[in-house]
């Protein structure tokens, strides 16, 4: 049986910084694990962990050869592979990140993946389409806690922040353009999830997605609850089929999976 990254880090420490040193100093991709698979992503992303793996499965129980997957929110692009591999070339899945340095491991992953079914496209999801909206960068970019600005991620949790001007869009509106009309929608964007929401409120009531979306509710933005999320996709027929809830401080975070009907 093939050694993991964790395997060989605990066996053979040595051999597992050189090739971390290796990596590092070229710009080889680096082979990782992903549900049982292999797949190629950036050095820097050596000792990143895949989080949320009911996320992982949820994508992949969901999606079939030729579907369309928005991911909203896609981070270091683990979820957006999973959705390209299940979609195959005959599908599409699009990833919207507004954040520079993740955009780029994303461009990356597609490159070196052969992934021609991924789009990327660097821009915030909202309720509207704008430019010059302000969007918070924890550290140089590279984390999960970016976020709209408006969110309420305090300072203390989330660090050093820089804010920079992105363009936001509404899946809405994407998707008329594009043509494009996903079989699954999947948010992950630290507070901005009432607003695409309401943003997507043509294609989760016409076309009816299904939809994983992830909830912060200490970071939501001023006036914004959970209820009022839950509310809104009740009104377009959504129903919850399975959830993982997570206790953060006094509040509970969840990620959930809903169809309609």
């Amino acid at each position: 049986m093939a050694w993991t990254q964790l395997t060989v880090k605990r066996r053979a420490p040595t051999l597992y910084k050189f090739a971390k040193l290796f990596f590092a100093n070229t710009s080889l991709p680096v082979p990782r694990m992903l549900l049982g698979k292999p797949v190629l992503t950036h050095y820097r992303l050596l000792n990143s962990k895949q989080t949320e793996p009911h996320v992982l499965r949820w994508i992949a129980m969901t999606l079939r050869s030729g579907d369309v997957c928005f991911d909203v929110g896609a981070h270091h692009g683990w979820m957006s592979m999973i959705a390209a591999r299940k979609v195959g070339r005959k599908g599409s899945v699009v990833a919207f990140e507004p954040a520079p340095a993740l955009s780029e491991f994303l461009s990356y992953i597609k490159r070196v993946n052969r992934l021609t079914q991924l789009s990327i496209v660097s821009k915030a999801v909202a309720d509207s389409d704008l430019r010059g909206v302000r969007f918070r960068l924890v550290g140089d970019g590279n984390s999960f806690m970016n976020a709209l600005s408006a969110t309420q991620i305090p300072e203390r949790v989330c660090g050093r922040t820089v804010v920079i001007e992105v363009e936001t869009v509404a899946l809405d509106t994407f998707s008329r353009i594009s043509g494009l009309i996903p079989n699954l929608i999947k948010i992950d964007t630290e507070g901005a999830e009432l607003w695409i929401c309401r943003g997507a409120k043509h294609l989760l009531t016409n076309h009816h997605p299904a939809l994983i979306i992830a909830t912060h509710p200490l970071w939501l933005p001023e006036g914004h609850n959970i209820e009022e999320i839950f509310d809104l996709l009740k009104s377009c027929g959504y129903r919850i089929v399975e959830s993982v809830l997570s206790r953060y401080g006094d509040a509970e975070f969840g990620d959930y999976l809903l169809v309609a009907g």
